[in-house]
């Protein structure tokens, strides 16, 4: 099977909430990269692919009570859900590169794709300054 992923991912566990249509869910987070997150959810739930959820981190970074990663399903392997971000506030994404530069061993990589990234949203939506 040919990677798909462009992006960097490393392990890290979390316990967190899964809310969908605003009912929360136990969940553990196995893995993060800048754009999505790999959860296992405590109860298996009949979600399918696309469906939008938001994860919820208690206390994850200093600046915020509570994070709301809000993401959609890309991937579903019984209780293993794959969820790619769509809309994440600054501080918590300023997290998750803290997080991802101490665990991530080659230097200058996030920066790289930090920028790939933007370029590629760029691409998607020329009007973007």
């Amino acid at each position: 099977m040919e990677e798909k992923r462009w992006i960097s991912r490393v392990a890290y566990r979390k316990h967190c909430s899964l809310s969908v249509a605003g009912q929360a869910h136990p969940c553990i987070i196995h893995n993060i990269s800048l754009t999505g997150l790999l959860v296992e959810v405590s109860e298996c739930l009949d979600l399918v692919e696309g469906t939008r959820v938001s994860l919820l981190m208690e206390q994850f970074c200093p600046e915020c009570i509570l994070s709301e990663i809000e993401c959609h399903i890309v991937r579903r392997s019984g209780c293993l859900l794959g969820l790619q971000v769509s809309a994440i506030d600054y501080d918590t994404f300023e997290k998750i590169r803290d997080i991802l530069v101490a665990l991530i061993p080659e230097k200058g990589v996030l920066d790289q794709e930090i920028i790939n990234l933007l370029e590629c949203k760029k691409e998607k939506n020329p009007d973007v300054q």
